[in-house]
């Protein structure tokens, strides 16, 4: 989350560094290639942001169904508690 928000921030500046070029420079400033570079820049940094906090989101609401419904971080099934029981008796004898 926090990289996006780095990336938009530092795209941004790019942009206001461009206009300052182009103010400065006038004509002699290329248009193409720097602008669309930095307009993919921030629109990727603008979605990163999004799918960080998006995570963020579904992260804690994946936290909260597992304090309400009480279940077990680490758990083991009643098959395989069996299975490990025989196999322990097995070794054993």
């Amino acid at each position: 989350m926090w990289t996006g928000f780095l990336i938009a921030c530092l795209s941004a500046c790019g942009v206001l560094i461009m206009i300052t070029l182009k103010i400065i420079f006038g004509d002699d400033y290329p248009l193409g290639i720097p602008t669309i570079t930095v307009l993919v820049l921030f629109i990727g940094g603008v979605q990163l942001a999004a799918v960080g906090v998006l995570g963020e989101y579904i992260g804690r609401i994946y936290d909260e169904v597992r304090r309400v419904t009480g279940t077990p971080e680490f758990g083991q099934s009643k098959t395989s508690a069996a299975a490990n029981a025989g196999w322990l008796a097995r070794a054993q004898s």
